[in-house]
């Protein structure tokens, strides 16, 4: 998942009038390919696609783009995961995605930060006391969006 996102993040930043299935389709076909999930049988690889919601004008990819997982033709699950189950998933999906996103941007952010450091070790007293507390700050987001993400897997899901 974290290739993927590091696949489609300049992607889903766009206009979503702008993305198109077919090109978020060859992401994921990529990123299946260059994994692990590679590994797993066809058949399931196979049911894995891409959705795009219908997006108002503002929306960007990250509010439109969704990850499918077709059962409809499986008759055991397509009795469990019926419409509107599959709905749930997807606004749940959209909950993760967007966690995801934050932690992505965290995370470039952080590595910004980390090829910045021997230029701020030059700077005043001043300034890296606040870079200090930007460094702490950002910890403390990144462990926050973390433990959510967590929780929601472990506990919710």
């Amino acid at each position: 998942m974290e290739y993927l996102i590091d696949l489609l993040a300049d992607e889903l930043t766009k206009s979503a009038s702008d993305i198109y299935k077919h090109t978020m389709r060859a992401y994921l076909d990529t990123a299946i390919r260059s994994s692990n999930a590679q590994f797993h049988k066809q058949e399931f690889i196979s049911r894995l696609d891409v959705k795009l919601l219908q997006a108002s004008e503002k929306d960007r990819g990250w509010e439109t783009f969704l990850l499918d997982y077709k059962v409809s033709d499986l008759t055991p699950l397509s009795t469990i995961f019926t419409a509107e189950v599959m709905a749930n998933y997807n606004k749940i999906f959209s909950f993760m995605l967007k966690l995801k996103k934050i932690q992505h941007s965290l995370s470039l952010s952080w590595g910004i930060t980390m090829s910045n450091q021997k230029q701020f070790r030059r700077l005043s007293p001043d300034l890296q006391a606040k870079f200090h507390r930007f460094n702490l700050a950002h910890h403390e987001m990144s462990h926050f969006v973390s433990n959510i993400h967590n929780y929601i897997l472990v506990e919710v899901l």
